[in-house]
Order: C-alpha cells, then structure tokens, then sequence
C-alpha cells in the first residue's frame, strides 16, 4: 500500500466529505450520540452548506489518502500531514548517504532542494548508526525549499515512535510523531501554514494494501487559496483508512471523527463523525458511499451523503429531531 512516493510531489490525502446514504428523514446509524464541543455551533439553513464544505476541505487539509497510492491530487490545498511524512521519508534516506557534521550523538546536514533553497536537517542519532531507529528524533527547517513546485518554510520536528520492514518497500509498519511550528507549504493556488502535533500510523502489508491512521492532538491552520483567507482548528482529529487491492488499484474505505472550527463560519467549533466509511474506487477521485455527520448545537447537523462518486448530497437537520428538512445536491468537485 503506501509505498512513498518522492518528497513533496505529495500533498493532499483525504476525501472527506460523505458518500452514501441520505434521503429526506429517517435517523442516523445506531451507536455512541455525538456529543456537540462547548460553545457548539448552530447550524441552520443560512450556515449548513458552508459548514459541509469545510468539512471536507479541513480533513484534506491533513491529509489526501489518494496521494499516497496514486500521487494524485484531488484538492488544491496541500495537506500537511502528507508533506509531512514525505518530508521524514525524505530525510531518512539521504541519512546513510549523508556527508553530515557528526557531534556525538547529532547529525547535522544542510540540503540543497533542486528549485532552490535548503533544508536544514538535524538527527539525534543514539546508536551511531547513521539512520532513524526507534525511540530516535529528527528535525528539520525549510527555508525556501522550492520542489516540483512546491516551497517549503517553517520547521518540523519528528520522533519515529516505532518501525519494522522497510519504509522503501511495501512490506513494513511504522509510527512517528510530527510537530509542526509554522510550518508553510506554497503553490501557485496559494499556501497553507501550520503549527501543533499529529501521529502517522502505517501498516504496509503489499502493494496496495494496508492502513493509514493520522491523529491530531491539536492544529491551527491558516490559508490562502483562490484569493479566498481563512482559518481552521482542529482537535483529537482522527482520519482512519483502509486500502485493498482491487484490479490494478486500490479500494479506499476511510472515516473521520474529531472537532474543528473554521472562520468561514465565525470560528466555532463542530464535531465530525462517521456513520458509514467513505469509500473510494480505484478509477474514481472521489467516494462513491458512505455517509458523514457534522453536529453543532442542539443536535444540529449536516449530512453527506455520495448519490455517486460525482455528486454529493448535503442535507439539514436544523433541530436535531434526526429529519432532515433542507438538502441540496452539489458535485464533489466544488467541495475542494
């Protein structure tokens, strides 16, 4: 599965947005009640559809699954969480080869990135061995790193928590934790900048087969894309997937839960969870069923749901009486 493609060619890992199900009425899937964050949001008929389209814009903001198998990018904004390992993954390979500054147990090095600018990189490398093992840290500061189109700034701290296999190969696990400190990412769309802590979990069992997990302990993130400014927050976010072979791809089946708050909607918070996964077919750039909630005040939410693998559905339930009373069909291309 997850075989890491190069450095930042990477960027956008998520599709989000609900897929299955829908219809006027009708509850939701049985299980835990969502409980709202305090001070919730209200989502009503004037809010909802902005809130649903943040919500899939703030889950690719973390990550785009598509990219790790494809190198595909479904959404304009890069997600930081796929820069992220693309970047460790990077320097985890240039250390053996590296003509590094050894002072005991630290690794320095300066990269040069093939559109300019460098990336300083710094290991505490415990065992001498010159490579990342377990319970070992790295950092690194992007300063101007311009690659494939893509400019770097800001730094990123990471501890690899656990590894087996090879992460060049297809067969192999690993976890690391990921700090961010303003940590920007620029295309020619505009730019995202970053600051908080996540974990990347990957269980790689063969080609186009294994799993995914990004927890976010706590991010802030702040955009420009389209000429259009905004903000976002997210906390105890977590993005799940599952890929298994199918033909010559990958079958996705993802889901998300967490809060995140958003200035597109006066910056309070909504809780997201998911009814059904969010399934995504080799051939398809976006989920074809499944179904997501995002619940504000009172037992308010949106739900998405996939008519297709083109079109979402977008529905309202203003009073939390689980009928939904307002919908509104839109192509899933216009959530990203």
């Amino acid at each position: 599965m997850l075989k890491l493609k190069t450095a930042v060619s990477l960027a956008v890992l998520a599709l989000l947005a609900a897929c299955g199900g829908g219809g006027d009425g009708g509850g939701d899937a049985a299980g835990t009640p969502v409980v709202p964050a305090t001070g919730a949001l209200q989502i009503t008929s004037a809010n909802y559809v902005t809130v649903a389209d943040e919500a899939v814009s703030s889950t690719s903001y973390v990550a785009d699954s598509s990219q790790f198998v494809t190198g595909a990018q479904v959404s304009a904004r890069p997600a930081l969480a796929v820069v992220a390992w693309s970047q460790f993954a990077r320097l985890q390979r240039h250390w053996s080869a590296a003509q590094a500054l050894v002072t005991g147990a630290t690794m320095t090095e300066s990269m040069q990135c093939s559109g300019g600018g460098r990336l300083d990189a710094t290991m505490n490398d415990l065992n001498g061995n010159q490579d990342l093992d377990a319970g070992e840290s790295a950092s690194m500061v992007a300063v101007g790193c311009v690659e494939s189109g893509t400019t770097l700034n800001g730094r990123l701290d990471f501890t690899l928590k656990s590894l087996t296999g090879d992460m060049n190969g297809t067969v192999y696990t690993a976890s690391i934790g990921v700090t961010l400190d303003k940590f920007s990412v620029a295309t020619s769309g505009g730019s995202e900048s970053g600051s908080g802590t996540m974990a990347i979990d990957i269980a790689s069992s063969g080609a186009n087969a294994g799993t995914l997990k990004v927890s976010v302990d706590s991010l802030n993130l702040t955009g420009n894309f389209g000429g259009i400014s905004d903000t976002v927050s997210m906390k105890n976010f977590v993005f799940d997937e599952t890929l298994s072979p199918m033909g010559s791809g990958a079958r996705s089946s993802s889901s998300v839960s967490g809060v995140f708050s958003s200035s597109a909607f006066g910056g309070q918070p909504v809780t997201l969870s998911t009814v059904s996964p969010l399934v995504t077919l080799p051939d398809d750039a976006y989920p074809s069923s499944g179904q997501m909630l995002a619940t504000g005040l009172a037992g308010s939410k949106v739900r998405l749901s996939a008519h297709n693998a083109s079109t979402a559905l977008i529905e309202l339930d203003a009073d939390g009486d689980a009928v939904y009373e307002t919908s509104v069909s839109k192509a899933w291309s216009s959530l990203f």
